[in-house]
């Protein structure tokens, strides 16, 4: 850009006619290092060798002349050097239990030395704070603990320091207090550079050491960027901080300050846009950006996320159109694909038993897409494995039970997913073994850029859990794993590198600093996103960090409002987007950036603000119904033939446009895993044992001693039972479910013992009947067959009774008027007992049913409850199914059925 900040200081030194070879620019991050030679190169001509370049970071580094250590080693030093500290009677935490405190710990120790905070000063503050606030408590020994702790931290911290030396590292915190101690020195060795500061902003006091040294020395010179209107403003935090320099700095009480410009004032278009979720911001800027002219240059146009996690989401959108591209953020890898991948495989692991993997953590691997990609050749429907656990009430799944469900070229696959039983190490040599597989991910060139960066990322990290592990002499668990992998994959970031000064520009809100665009696109524009509101974990209470000069949520605030603002300066349009919708954590309120430029918006400004369009499709009829059309007509004529059940009639009276979906389509929920006995699993478990018991004793009279007996076996029936539904051994409310199927059993039979007893005889004449009959109906051109299966047929005094257990809520068996037999769906049961009495009769016209009921196991004391006629709706049940009874129930029937078949009557779903 002609009027960019780099390119106008190029331009500046260049009238100043430097010596370009001995000149040295240190900027705020690598990626304006870039850009400042291609304005070096755009203005300067003939053959040159380009000045040496920065980023302060490693210009920090440079200087100090030591290696920062990795995080994972500032940890593992850190941890001898504490259990090194404490006293030998006592017995230091775990490295697991000193992860969880240590992490906050070292960033305060980093900061307070980038500070330059005296070392003594500072613990001798913090012990005395922690003491005065333990006086008067109760001495126990968690706080006797903590209060030594602080007493022992400047040993522990000399200890730490020396043992990094050691190996020739240090702290990134102590780069910088060793760069102040050791400037002089590498200025000598730099005795004709001429050092360049530019586009800094918020500066540490060693960083402030360095830049006003080298002021001092004359040899160095500052540029600034920054707006005069922000700059006098007082209450403007944007020039917070280049505001305390001008008035702190002898330098510019010298010479009067002429940085400031004008450049945010000039003719911008900025549009605000409110978009409904999350991931809707992404999918709108990928629409902009297709609309956009093709041949423009796409290198001055960037996309900045506030909010990291858009990336991926983003990468889907972009157009065809754009052929280049150029990533410069950090995207936290826990939220990459590949990370969630190997976070549920190690849930997985931590939470494996004896009995094999919990079945909702396989279900949640196998679900994953990066899973099904692994098995996409070998094993294409891996939704078999759950499917059939399901069917077999499986909690816990073990790799010989995948195995045998899955084809066999998939079984080394799952021997290193599901490997049961294994050691943490032999779980970090599977991932390790497994991730290169998703170096080449069949998507496009961004997407597959961020795979193969994920991976490398994950395996470098598992690779030092490996050694971190084998360096611990402690026993490595996976619980251990765990939090190592937690410790180090937090705040880890996929770091782009693409075509650095050609394509569209995507970067981090930190990775603009220096740098200028035509058109800005901001994504993530909500407060509590930009800027950020949640503070680092510290050790550090805030009134201490403000006595000593450490930096606080006010000094990150006035940061990003300098980043936002220095990136609006040079950009001709404009557009911010925001999440309007409130979900959960995330509040739908655009950030006090917006609120503020839109009410301090200069004239030249065009302010625009929308709300994004989303078209309103109009929800369907709430009301579902579906017409009886001839093909609708002809299936019904096929279900005829096969036969209708009680329940399925029971279905069609309830909800019709149910009973079209589930015997028409033939369209079933899907089965879920049951952690608990069903209804119909308790239902299924207490009529399959009441069958074995019964069966038996099929044509016989019943004895005292048989019933005896039946109560005798029913623990073990009830066992065999369970067993076949549940192969493995049932846990928690299942044996407490149990339990109350075998004592209501006993209730029944022990209750059936007493009517004999009593004098009564029983015989058992049928179990589980399955009956049919088929008849014409009347105004339907088909026979019509209506089946079921009787649970039990017994004769009762000599008078034959039809039978159903339930184990459910019972409804009124009594009928005032046979007409709401038809439509009634509340009068399902005795429509049942009233279909089972009619297959019954058809079958045995000599031997009549003259009653049906049921047999409740939640009120077994009440004995056979029957359906038949009642005078009132308190009156007293007539028991007596006579063959007046029965025609009338003939009747019922034959109306339901022609009313099944009325083309003039859709399935519906009942009225609300």
């Amino acid at each position: 850009m002609a009027n960019s900040f780099l390119g106008t200081v190029v331009q500046s030194l260049k009238a100043q006619q430097p010596d370009w070879e001995n000149m040295c620019f240190v900027l705020p991050n690598r990626r304006a290092q870039l850009f400042l030679q291609k304005e070096l190169t755009v203005a300067l001509e003939g053959p040159l060798i380009l000045p040496q370049s920065y980023s302060i970071d490693d210009f920090v580094v440079a200087i100090s002349t030591l290696k920062p250590a990795t995080d994972l080693e500032q940890q593992q030093a850190l941890y001898q050097s504490y259990c090194a500290s404490i006293d030998k009677k006592d017995k230091p935490n775990s490295f697991e239990t000193f992860l969880g405190w240590s992490t906050p710990l070292l960033k305060d120790l980093n900061t307070i030395d980038q500070y330059l905070v005296d070392r003594k000063d500072f613990f001798s503050y913090m012990s005395s704070l922690h003491e005065i606030r333990a006086w008067g408590q109760a001495q126990d020994k968690i706080i006797q603990d903590y209060t030594a702790f602080w007493k022992r931290l400047p040993d522990m911290y000399h200890e730490f320091m020396h043992r990094l030396e050691e190996s020739g590292q240090t702290t990134p915190g102590m780069c910088y207090r060793m760069s102040t101690e050791l400037l002089e020195t590498f200025l000598q060795h730099n005795s004709k550079t001429q050092f360049v500061f530019c586009g800094l902003n918020a500066l540490s006091p060693s960083e402030i050491f360095i830049v006003r040294e080298l002021l001092t020395q004359d040899r160095a010179q500052v540029f600034w960027d920054i707006d005069k209107q922000m700059l006098d403003d007082e209450l403007h935090q944007a020039g917070r901080f280049i505001r305390s320099y001008i008035s702190t700095w002898p330098e510019y009480k010298q010479q009067p300050f002429n940085q400031a410009h004008a450049h945010f004032h000039d003719p911008k278009s900025i549009k605000v846009t409110q978009v409904q979720q999350q991931l809707g911001q992404a999918k709108e800027i990928g629409d902009l950006l297709a609309k956009m002219d093709n041949q423009q240059d796409w290198s001055k146009t960037a996309v900045v996320l506030a909010d990291e996690s858009l990336l991926m989401p983003l990468l889907y959108a972009l157009p065809p159109s754009i052929d280049k591209l150029n990533i410069t953020m950090g995207f936290p890898l826990d939220q990459h694909p590949t990370a969630i991948f190997i976070n549920a495989l190690l849930k997985m692991a931590v939470r494996q038993t004896e009995k094999g993997f919990y079945f909702a953590d396989v279900e949640s691997v196998l679900s994953i897409t990066e899973t099904k990609a692994l098995f996409l050749t070998t094993a294409p429907n891996l939704d078999e494995v759950l499917e059939q656990a399901k069917k077999e009430h499986r909690s816990y799944l073990d790799t010989a039970y995948i195995k045998a469900i899955v084809p066999k070229a998939a079984h080394a696959s799952v021997d290193t997913l599901f490997r049961l039983n294994g050691t943490p190490n032999q779980w970090v040599a599977d991932m390790l073994e497994v991730l290169p597989l998703f170096y080449d991910v069949q998507q496009s060139q961004a997407v597959r850029q961020a795979y193969s960066l994920a991976v490398e990322k994950l395996m470098v990290l598992l690779s030092q859990i490996k050694d971190v592990a084998a360096g611990l002499h402690q026993d490595f668990s996976f619980s251990l794993l765990r939090n190592l992998y937690s410790q180090l994959s937090a705040g880890q970031k996929l770091n782009f590198v693409g075509a650095p000064l050609e394509g569209l520009q995507i970067l981090g809100v930190l990775e603009t600093r220096a740098i200028d665009f035509d058109n800005v696109l901001v994504a993530g524009v909500n407060e509590g996103v930009l800027p950020g509101q949640s503070e680092q974990p510290s050790w550090i209470p805030y009134e201490v960090k403000k006595a000593f000069g450490l930096p606080t949520q006010d000094e990150q605030d006035a940061i990003f409002t300098y980043h936002f603002y220095r990136l609006m300066y040079r950009a001709a349009k404009v557009k911010l987007f925001y999440n309007g919708t409130t979900d959960g954590i995330q509040v739908g309120e655009p950030s006090r950036f917006i609120r503020q430029w839109a009410f301090d918006c200069p004239e030249t400004h065009s302010w625009q603000e929308h709300t994004q369009n989303v078209p309103f499709v109009p929800p369907p009829s709430s009301h579902k119904s579906i017409p009886k059309t001839p093909a609708v007509m002809e299936k019904l004529l096929e279900l005829a033939k096969a036969g209708f059940s009680p329940s399925g009639l029971n279905a069609f009276v309830k909800d019709g446009y149910a009973f079209y979906k589930r015997y028409l389509l033939g369209l079933r929920e899907e089965d879920e895993l049951e952690t608990y006995f069903s209804h119909k699993t308790y239902g299924t478990l207490t009529h399959n044992c009441l069958e074995a018991l019964y069966m038996p004793f099929v044509g016989k009279q019943l004895s005292q001693s048989d019933c005896k007996d039946m109560i005798d076996r029913v623990d073990t029936v009830a066992d065999e039972m369970v067993k076949r539904e549940h192969p493995q051994n049932i846990s928690g409310k299942n044996v407490l479910a149990l339990a109350a199927i075998k004592r209501n059993i006993q209730n029944i039979i022990a209750h059936e013992q007493g009517e004999i007893v009593a004098g009564n005889v029983i015989e058992i004449v049928a179990l589980e009947q399955k009956l049919s009959m088929t008849q014409t109906v009347p105004g339907i051109e088909g026979p019509v067959t209506f089946k079921g299966t009787v649970d039990r047929v017994d004769k009762y005094n000599g008078t034959i009774r039809v039978l159903d257990y339930k184990t459910g809520q019972l409804q009124d068996l009594g009928i005032m008027d046979w007409t709401d037999l038809a439509n009634d769906p509340d009068r399902g049961q005795a429509r049942q007992l009233l279909m089972y009495a009619m297959l019954w009769n058809t079958h045995n016209p000599n031997n009549p049913a003259g009653q049906a009921g049921i047999i409740a196991l939640k009120q077994y004391k009440k004995g056979v409850l029957y359906v038949g006629e009642k005078a009132s709706p308190r009156g007293k049940v007539s028991p007596i199914l006579a063959a007046e009874q029965m025609q009338k129930a003939a009747l019922v029937f034959e109306e339901l059925t022609q009313t099944l078949f009325d083309p003039n009557c859709p399935f519906s779903e009942p009225a609300a």
